[in-house]
């Protein structure tokens, strides 16, 4: 899966970001209200993005549902907003279902071939699930069955952007990772790259490397 058609987003760039903090001030992107998506999507193997798409609305949410979920979002922002309750509907479909394909399937496993391909093959890295909502953990990293680390695998411009929503969600992000680290004693990775698999957290890297070693030292 190196290489895979993505989502595109059809809403203009400003009112998508601008209806992000509701987004995260409702909770929405609950597993109440959207489901396990990251459970879901790691339950088979897909051939193509609408081969996804249909497969949350079938053991996901319906449609419907997520109509419901737009219309809360669209509640939440149409007195400071100029924006329909359709794009309201079409964000949350963009974030549940599209970006979840897009960072998920392409960018995380573009990023652990990468990451394969620097180690080689010395590691594990395997898929969290319900820790990816409850500690901002994507993967966690093991030698042998001895876990090293978790890792967060975020696109550039998370390591880049100065947006007020992009900070906020950098210190819920800190705080979940911190819970994590208390909870299993190893550190927390943060991972920027490319939907290519493109390293750019160079940083991080050096973290990584230290890992690497530690254990073979």
């Amino acid at each position: 899966m190196w290489i895979m058609d993505i989502f595109v987003n059809i809403i203009d760039p400003n009112k998508f970001r601008a209806t992000n903090n509701t987004w995260n001030l409702l909770g929405l992107n609950s597993p109440q209200n959207v489901g396990m998506v990251s459970d879901l999507i790691n339950q088979k193997q897909f051939s193509s993005k609408e081969e996804w798409e249909d497969y949350y609305y079938e053991h996901g949410r319906s449609r419907e549902y997520l109509a419901q979920v737009g219309q809360k979002l669209y509640d939440g922002v149409k007195a400071s907003l100029d924006i329909s309750l359709e794009e309201c509907v079409e964000c949350v479909r963009f974030r549940v279902i599209c970006e979840t394909w897009n960072g998920i399937i392409l960018r995380e496993a573009n990023t652990i071939k990468t990451l394969n391909l620097i180690y080689d093959d010395k590691f594990e890295f395997r898929k969290t699930g319900d820790s990816d909502f409850d500690y901002a953990v994507d993967y966690e990293m093991y030698y042998k069955n001895r876990l090293l680390c978790g890792i967060q695998i975020k696109p550039t411009s998370y390591l880049t952007s100065d947006a007020e929503y992009i900070r906020r969600a950098k210190r819920c992000n800190e705080e979940k990772n911190n819970r994590y680290e208390e909870k299993f004693g190893v550190p927390v990775i943060t991972i920027t790259s490319e939907a290519n698999g493109n390293i750019t957290s160079n940083t991080e890297i050096v973290k990584l490397h230290k890992i690497n070693f530690e254990v073979f030292s």
